[in-house]
């Protein structure tokens, strides 16, 4: 199996860094790049061509939502995995209106980051990658109680699950 290309975009350097420490432990991922905003993030789609975004929704410059949009517009576009501390019904419907396929809060993200990579990209996957009769819906795939502590005051820095 050839590796996944994983591209992440966050505000955070510290967030960056721990999620490419952690993803790299896996021998099926490769992290081609690391913005710090979504502008940064676009270009970067666009000259690294990853197969997967993690996008933050809430950063200077340019917005994860206005960054998925532009990255799911261009042609053969990755799938766009938003991560992020804010969560509730109102993000989720405006992650899948511009297009993100999957939505996982950063204190989950050890938890669901290789489910999310595994569903698009391992037996999951089906014709012109279109999810496969297997993927499951990501942009709702994360628990009640999950997302209840996604928006809560339990720590902004979620760096610190991902050790």
């Amino acid at each position: 199996m050839k590796q996944v290309k994983v591209l992440l975009v966050d505000d955070s350097a510290e967030f960056l860094a721990s999620a490419s420490d952690f993803l790299a432990r896996d021998p099926r991922v490769q992290v081609v790049g690391q913005a710090l905003h979504g502008r940064e993030g676009v270009r970067l789609a666009e000259a690294l061509s990853p197969d997967i975004v993690f996008m933050d929704l809430i950063m200077p410059v340019m917005n994860g939502l206005d960054a998925t949009r532009r990255i799911r517009s261009g042609p053969n576009p990755p799938r766009v995995i938003i991560v992020t501390m804010h969560d509730g019904p109102e993000y989720r419907r405006s992650a899948e209106i511009a297009g993100a396929d999957g939505f996982i809060c950063k204190t989950d993200f050890a938890e669901h980051a290789f489910a999310m990579i595994d569903a698009y990209f391992v037996g999951a996957v089906g014709p012109a990658g279109s999810p496969g009769p297997n993927a499951p819906n990501l942009l709702s795939s994360v628990s009640t109680a999950s997302a209840m502590h996604c928006g809560s005051a339990l720590s902004n820095d979620s760096s610190a699950r991902l050790r």
